[in-house]
């Protein structure tokens, strides 16, 4: 059995020890939790919770096909998937899809434009030698749908995808770093990748590189990892590692001649680090401070842009070169009074950074989260219909709550909104109309929840509030909690009362009963006859 192979980086031990306190605070200790997905990508010679503490951020990993990953990652994408969907969709060059080719040390992109046809397509390919870069796969194919839908479960962040068939004797980007983690799934032919270190300082970048000169890789880069990928291998990339890939000759664990490629790429963690998280922590705490502190609505000086700025620097130069000795004391005397300001509040800032600012900061970006991802796999349609009232002694139908990591619940004295992603639309997953406008997208806005503007009739309405957001009583919070606590088991309705009102018994009954009434009616529930168990 051929080994999974795990390649060392340089790391400072203080970055080493950061990405392991990190890993230890986002990583629960059991193997469970994580999809299929994930298990199958890593191999059974790496487990998720080794990948996240030893390897994810810190190192490339290559893991060899075994058993029946052939099979499973043909069905991802193909040459001839590719060419079905040219025939069947309206698909442009540029939106969702890239031709180009590598030559003479340069990316060299085809300038077309429109609706890419099959018969183009396919002479740039197989005639002209130019790799065909094509955006959003999931979108069209089934299996990379599940697979992205199941990582974003697993990293709680947008994955999205692109596929690259490039011909034999061929290679189609310069070397360069992503900004994102990458898993690469090999569907066909086989492809020679060189993997080489960080630039030095800059690891886990925050941006895309440029297109780099291939022999200055070559010569002053560390090389990692020489390998080719064969069918059903699989290959993580961190961000910031420097690669290029090609299938034009072997390697000295290859000695197979060139083929064409074909390989998936899935990609998540695009500025998703604590730097992001920061960024928008800022707002909610600036809010607060304006607020609460005075200090934080004066006024700036009015000659601010000349205490700090380049045209204060070109002024104070003026008068050194004219000897004001005076005024150019009172000038630096203003610099350093402002400075010292903007350096207080900042600390005074960091005040309302508590676990209220946090927690809004988490929720806006879990609810942004959630609004954009993919929607589970067969439900594109909105699965919410009317129903009979449930009977509480009915022990025949059991119930569930859909996947708690598809949803994310935010609860208030004005309702407990549930924001899932059931109805989100699979053919805008990370595309040009997937724009992040709350309001034209028809999506809902984190920084308001649906009826706060009629607080009485919000009182009393249960049930589907908009699209994405499912808005029950407040004090329904405890079911909903009961339900994401017992999953994946299924319960019945006097179950699940009798959990209710062992929290509350003056109101378990009525509080189960209107809570499902809005889960059921929006969707929510997973529902099955309860089946007979067998005695032994």
């Amino acid at each position: 059995m051929r080994k999974t192979r795990v390649h060392p980086t340089s790391s400072s031990p203080a970055a080493k020890k950061a990405r392991i306190e990190a890993a230890e605070g986002k990583v629960e200790i059991s193997n469970d939790r994580w999809t299929r997905s994930l298990k199958w990508f890593l191999g059974p010679e790496t487990t998720p919770l080794d990948f996240f503490q030893n390897i994810f951020e810190q190192k490339p990993l290559h893991i060899r096909a075994q058993g029946d990953d052939k099979k499973e990652a043909a069905e991802f994408f193909s040459y001839q998937v590719l060419l079905n969907i040219l025939t069947n969709n309206q698909i442009y060059y540029n939106e969702s899809m890239t031709i180009c080719v590598y030559k003479d040390g340069k990316r060299q992109v085809a300038e077309l434009d429109g609706r890419a046809t099959k018969e183009q397509v396919d002479e740039l390919y197989s005639k002209q030698n130019h790799t065909i870069q094509f955006y959003r796969p999931q979108v069209f194919s089934d299996p990379i749908w599940r697979l992205n839908h199941e990582f974003e479960n697993d990293f709680g962040d947008l994955v999205g995808a692109s596929v690259y068939l490039t011909p034999p004797n061929s290679q189609g980007l310069a070397p360069h770093h992503d900004d994102v983690e990458v898993f690469i799934i090999q569907t066909q032919g086989r492809k020679r990748w060189r993997i080489f270190e960080p630039l030095e300082g800059d690891e886990l970048p925050r941006d895309h590189s440029n297109d780099m000169d291939l022999a200055v890789v070559e010569n002053n880069h560390k090389l990692l990892l020489d390998i080719t990928l064969q069918p059903g291998d699989r290959l993580y990339l961190p961000r910031g590692f420097i690669h290029y890939a090609t299938t034009a000759t072997s390697t000295s664990t290859s000695t197979e001649g060139a083929t064409s490629s074909c390989h998936v790429t899935v990609s998540t963690f695009q500025k998703h680090s604590f730097t992001d998280f920061l960024l928008n922590l800022a707002p909610v705490a600036l809010r607060r401070a304006f607020e609460e502190d005075p200090a934080f609505r004066i006024g700036l000086p009015i000659d601010y842009a000349t205490l700090g700025g380049s045209s204060g620097v070109q002024v104070n130069r003026y008068l050194e070169d004219v000897k004001e000795e005076e005024e150019i004391e009172e000038r630096s005397e203003k610099s350093a009074k402002f400075i010292s300001t903007i350096r207080e509040m900042f600390l005074k800032l960091a005040r309302y950074v508590d676990q209220d600012s946090i927690g809004t900061c988490c929720d806006e970006m879990a609810i942004d989260f959630v609004s954009h991802r993919l929607p589970p796999i067969g439900r594109e349609e909105p699965q919410g219909k009317p129903h009979n009232p449930l009977d509480p002694n009915d022990n025949k139908i059991e119930f569930r709550i859909c996947n708690p990591k598809t949803i994310h619940i935010v609860t208030k004295e004005s309702g407990t909104h549930i924001f899932h992603c059931n109805q989100n639309d699979r053919s805008a997953h990370m595309g040009p109309q997937d724009a992040f406008n709350d309001e034209e997208e028809g999506q809902p806005d984190p920084n308001k929840h649906p009826q706060e503007e009629d607080e009485e009739e919000e009182e009393d309405e249960i049930g589907l509030q908009g699209e994405g957001v499912v808005v029950i009583h407040s004090k329904c919070s405890v079911v909903v909690a009961i339900l994401v606590h017992c999953y994946p088991n299924y319960l019945t309705i006097s179950e699940l009362t009798a959990k209710v009102t062992a929290i509350d018994a003056a109101e378990g009954g009525p509080l189960t009963a209107m809570s499902m009434l809005g889960l059921r009616s929006s969707g929510l529930l997973e529902e099955r006859t309860r089946q007979p168990k067998i005695a032994d």
